[in-house]
């Protein structure tokens, strides 16, 4: 039996990671770093900028560090996986978000092919490392497997553009000799799922972690805040099931930048970097501001001093000189950046708190921030006032741990056309059924999963169908599946229940083999009988048809999201 390399990709809206393991050694496992850079100090990180040198969109773009500090940078383009009417207004009329969303347009390429072009960089640099690491022999011997994140408040259909996007960067050909090791599989893990892998193990072995104990994890990232919440359900082992519907926003890092570079136009009086080159604004917002001011503030009255970059003096014979001036940011200034994204994360973490306390009757035991903004000295400063009887906590690890089972944070159901019942349907959907001869209501609902349901991303929900087909009738059956993150589901399709997919089917069968019937006017019909199985695992749903019990090949299925 071949051994398994499980590659863990953590894509991000402002920096992006990968780890490596082997199956026959899991627990050891390995961070890609050893970046190319164009700067000192950053090859041996363990997460590079999630940027591309604007230009040319191909195998040779620069990327990540090693995109010149004198080329213009594409980047948040991971947001554009999303649709429009998916993001809040304050991301759309977001500056950064304009610009690369006017970058996509002046070089013709779609979100995916953007994504595809980081991805297949990425990739190649993880291959190129454990190669390094274990050599090109016993790599080739290896089966694939990655994991890669997506934030658990995204829809469903970020995950069939990521997976495009990961075929188009190469990652999912067919490796070995002669393909004989197949395509690599990929599987889509929830972001605040990935960082409670590395951060509970921390906590394990602890004397002050018992059984039933309730932990909170909040993945502050750059772009979204996830929140997660577990139950400890064997504490020996450490074996964890979520216990809440999770919580989510796009309140991220990125927020507070675009807040303090707002509070530098305000204090110089109008706009400080009219004139400038771009390299020094990403110097100074890079120095000055992400690894100072930034990491520093924690609430305090503590004056941080900044040196804008104004524009450059006439050329003379010490060449282009800057100028420059020094303002000083007091406590006032920098809540003014920070406490509107912090306000909302804070949020979040209370609606999570509040759901608990309903449902279990105490607070949770632990708060632990994750992820870059998770290093927030002022965010753990509030999150501690906020909540004295909680243990707030900001660790850091790469071990693992077992989760039994996860909480559906939306309903999921088919329509289905019922037989009408003038005591419980609504007399707007009844119609007549030629075919059947017999009144139905359109549009009712049948919900397989409700929100705050367990999963436990084995058992699939299987729903039976029939279809009643003429000699004349299209072989292509349509089911739509969809979706509802009301806590009291509606029974017919209202407008809350919103459209998630649409699974297709190309049916190969002889309508001989079918079962036969008539109606009074002497018409033939056929029967069809199928079922449809669905799983849904954290932010991975899962669709197989099946007829006549067999499983109906992948190439006759598909699925369209909305």
């Amino acid at each position: 039996m071949p051994s398994t390399i499980i590659v863990g990709i953590d894509f991000g809206t402002t920096f992006s990671g990968a780890a490596w393991a082997i199956s026959k050694r899991p627990e050891d496992i390995q961070v890609i770093t050893n970046w190319e850079s164009e700067t000192n100090g950053c090859s041996d990180r363990g997460k590079c900028p999630t940027h591309l040198q604007y230009g040319d969109i191909d195998h040779e773009t620069p990327w990540g560090y090693n995109v010149p500090t004198d080329k213009d940078l594409v980047r948040w383009f991971k947001l554009l996986l999303l649709d429009e009417a998916d993001l809040p207004s304050a991301v759309v009329e977001n500056p950064q978000f304009k610009e690369v969303r006017e970058q996509q347009g002046r070089l013709k390429t779609s979100p995916i092919e953007l994504v595809a072009c980081f991805l297949r960089s990425l990739w190649k640099h993880c291959m190129e490392n454990i190669t390094r690491a274990l050599g090109s022999g016993e790599v080739a011997s290896c089966r694939f497997h990655i994991v890669m994140t997506v934030p658990a408040i995204w829809p469903h259909y970020v995950q069939a553009r990521m997976k495009s996007a990961a075929d188009l960067a190469g990652m999912l050909q067919e490796r070995g000799t002669n393909f004989s090791r197949g395509a690599p599989t990929l599987e889509f893990l929830s972001e605040p799922e990935a960082a409670a892998l590395a951060a509970l193990a921390e906590m394990h072995p602890r004397p002050d972690i018992k059984e039933d104990d309730i932990i909170i994890v909040c993945d502050a990232g750059g772009g979204t805040a996830d929140l997660i919440s577990y139950q400890v359900d064997k504490a020996s082992s450490f074996r964890l099931r979520e216990c809440v519907a999770g919580e989510g926003g796009l309140c991220g890092g990125i927020f507070v930048d675009q807040n303090f570079d707002d509070l530098i136009t305000d204090k110089m009086g109008g706009s400080p970097w009219k004139g400038l080159d771009s390299a020094d604004k990403r110097k100074f917002m890079k120095e000055i501001w992400e690894n100072g001011i930034k990491s520093q503030f924690s609430g305090n009255n503590r004056k941080f001093c900044a040196e804008i970059p104004e524009g450059y003096l006439p050329d003379g014979a010490m060449g282009k000189r800057k100028r420059s001036q020094i303002i000083t940011l007091d406590r006032d200034d920098l809540l003014s950046a920070f406490s509107p994204v912090i306000h909302e994360i804070c949020g979040l973490v209370e609606k999570q708190k509040d759901a608990i306390t309903a449902e279990h009757f105490s607070p949770p035991k632990f708060i632990i921030l994750v992820g870059g903004f998770g290093c927030c000295r002022y965010l753990f400063n509030e999150l501690v006032e906020a909540y004295p009887d909680s243990t707030i906590l900001n660790p850091a690890s790469e071990k693992s741990y077992i989760v039994q089972s996860r909480i559906c944070r939306m309903g999921y159901g088919f329509d289905l056309n019922e037989p009408w019942d003038s005591s419980k349907h609504h007399p707007k959907d009844k119609y007549w059924d030629s075919l059947d001869e017999i009144y139905r209501a359109s549009g009712q609902m049948e919900w397989f999963f409700r929100k705050g349901d367990v999963l436990d991303g084995a058992s699939p929900s299987t729903h039976e169908y029939q279809r009643l087909l003429t000699a004349n009738s299209s072989l292509d059956i349509e089911e739509t599946l969809w979706f509802c993150t009301s806590d009291c589901l509606p029974s017919r399709k209202t407008d809350s229940v919103q459209k998630l997919c649409s699974i297709k089917w190309i049916k190969r069968v002889d309508l001989r083999e079918l079962e036969m019937g008539y109606n009074s006017a002497g018409q033939i019909y056929y029967k069809l009988n199928y079922e449809i199985q669905v799983i849904v695992n954290g932010p991975e749903l899962r669709i197989k048809v099946y007829h006549n019990k067999r499983k109906v090949a992948a190439g006759q299925v598909t699925v369209e999201w909305r």
